[in-house]
């Protein structure tokens, strides 16, 4: 396999209007878009797509604290991903992977919480982007609720469960839900 360079935007969405993914629930989600700078056949294979983000000191006391009924196993927690599972890869974006999100788990310990997502993927391609969530807005925690890029942000794996491709570098580490400011992340082709 060729050695080629992507970069990853996540865009920070404004947020849901009505009739999108989690309506009236006061979750956000995260745009993630996936963009090949060297070789056009960089996402060629890709069947599934890998998205890891660390819960900020804010959303970590939130989930500890006041939140704990929206954890992912909380009474009120466990319909609100199922429901946004089953939904982030209808919402409105403006390039749409296509795309089935196959598992949405919410890690709170130990240290920094992590919400993973995985995601099936039929011909991924250049400038195609991925919702990420759900995120509780800042009207939900009352302080302003920052994700953290993990170490592993974005994956790329084949049919045989090959990663295809890894996050190199991303800038800046972190970002407010819904402050609409993007993320870069730079990621290489596995080598053979």
């Amino acid at each position: 396999m060729e050695l080629g360079v992507i970069a990853v935007f996540a865009g920070w969405a404004s947020g849901c209007t009505s009739g999108d993914v989690g309506d009236g629930d006061d979750h956000g989600f995260v745009k993630v878009r996936l963009f090949a700078l060297s070789d056009p056949r960089t996402f060629d294979g890709t069947v599934r797509v890998d998205v890891s983000l660390e819960y900020g000191q804010c959303l970590s006391d939130f989930y500890a604290g006041s939140g704990v009924a929206l954890q992912q196993s909380g009474l009120e927690g466990e319909p609100i991903f199922a429901r946004w599972q089953s939904e982030l890869c209808a919402v409105d974006l403006d390039a749409p992977a296509e795309c089935e999100a196959i598992a949405i788990a919410q890690d709170l310990e130990p240290g920094p919480g992590t919400l993973r997502l995985e995601y099936e993927v039929t011909d991924l391609g250049d400038t195609q982007q991925l919702a990420v969530g759900p995120i509780p807005r800042q009207s939900l925690t009352g302080c302003p609720p920052v994700m953290e890029l993990a170490p592993a942000l974005v994956s790329g794996f084949g049919a045989t469960g090959e990663k295809l491709w890894e996050t190199l570098t991303f800038e800046p580490a972190e970002a407010e839900v819904d402050q609409g400011e993007s993320i870069q992340i730079r990621a290489d082709l596995v080598e053979d």
